[in-house]
């Protein structure tokens, strides 16, 4: 009932809480997704958060609250980062494009906490992102593109999480070698303002923006320490795939070894096993070379009639053909 009657501007000399921050004018391309951050103060983390549609905040129409989602919204809060994030689906020109980040407040005599913010969505965009890198630390890249009618606004690259903003040719945010915020900026004054952030961690992942002129572009940075050995302890991805690999072959050329081995002992000892071989005399008769195997120190023949016969004797039985 006093959220209607706030809307209505019954209590509009009633304190509002501020403790939002979001962009204030983006673009987007028709038919395209846009994803919006809204940072909030850490009393607002059990608060329920939502998205608000309308020029004027008394008469704007709630779309989705945190963890909804439909065909064109979806509000998703992050409580560990202080953000919630609003995506917009399938975005058309004939969309109004003013929206409210709002937070609940749930009290009688304050008002929702709230950031405007528009969407303008046209063809060609004023300002777009056209690359950029999510790495393993390092060094990250962000190409911004702008329209030739912002050619000689002030560009500025800037950081959600502590408002901190560097400009090109202009104010620069003091760096500070504890938080990595030391951004390098180039304008070709052709359409493309290029950022490097060098040496970053995974500290630095989160919210960003390219700011040209009223314009401004969201950016998210996705940052590991993966590749930061002495941080971490781990071994970069390609490293691992690198050791991977080569055990794969050590493994593999010592089962070749081990079978090769094998078969070479295999082949050895057949030719140590004694097999018949025959003897020819003349044309007319043929001898058989019988072997008897050392048997309790004695060897015998299976014939009663035989004697018993030496250790090593060989006893030859002659064929006339």
């Amino acid at each position: 009932m006093c959220l209607t009657l706030c809307r209505l501007g019954i209590f509009l000399l009633l304190p509002v809480a501020y403790g939002l921050t979001t962009l204030r004018k983006t673009t987007s391309k028709p038919q395209q997704s846009i994803t919006i951050p809204c940072m909030y103060d850490d009393k607002y983390q059990h608060n329920r958060k939502y998205l608000c549609q309308g020029y004027r905040w008394a008469e704007c129409s709630i779309m989705a609250y945190a963890g909804q989602a439909n065909r064109t919204v979806e509000v998703i809060d992050h409580p560990a980062q202080n953000i919630f994030t609003v995506t917009l689906r399938d975005m058309q020109p004939k969309d109004p494009g003013h929206y409210w980040c709002a937070v609940e407040i749930g009290g009688n005599l304050v008002l929702d906490d709230r950031a405007y913010f528009h969407v303008s969505v046209i063809e060609d965009p004023d300002l777009s992102v056209q690359r950029r890198c999510e790495c393993s630390g390092g060094d990250v890249s962000v190409l911004c593109r702008y329209s030739a009618r912002y050619r000689t606004e002030k560009k500025r690259w800037c950081r959600l999480r502590d408002q901190r903003c560097s400009s090109v040719g202009g104010f620069r945010s003091p760096a500070d070698p504890n938080e990595g915020w030391d951004p390098q900026m180039r304008d070709d004054g052709s359409g493309t303002l290029s950022v490097e952030m060098v040496g970053v961690k995974q500290t630095d992942s989160g919210w960003y923006w390219c700011e040209v002129g009223d314009l401004q572009i969201p950016v998210y940075l996705n940052i590991t320490d993966e590749s930061n050995v002495s941080t971490t302890g781990h071994l970069p991805k390609e490293a691992l795939i690198g050791v991977s690999v080569t055990f794969g072959l050590l493994l593999l050329l010592a089962v070749i070894g081990a079978v090769a081995w094998r078969e070479r002992n295999k082949q050895r000892a057949d030719m140590n096993i004694p097999t018949p071989a025959r003897h020819r005399a003349g044309s007319e008769v043929e001898y058989n070379s019988v072997f008897f195997k050392r048997r309790n120190n004695k060897y015998s023949l299976d014939q009663p009639h035989c004697s018993p016969v030496e250790d090593d004797h060989i006893i030859y039985s002659s064929v006339v053909n």
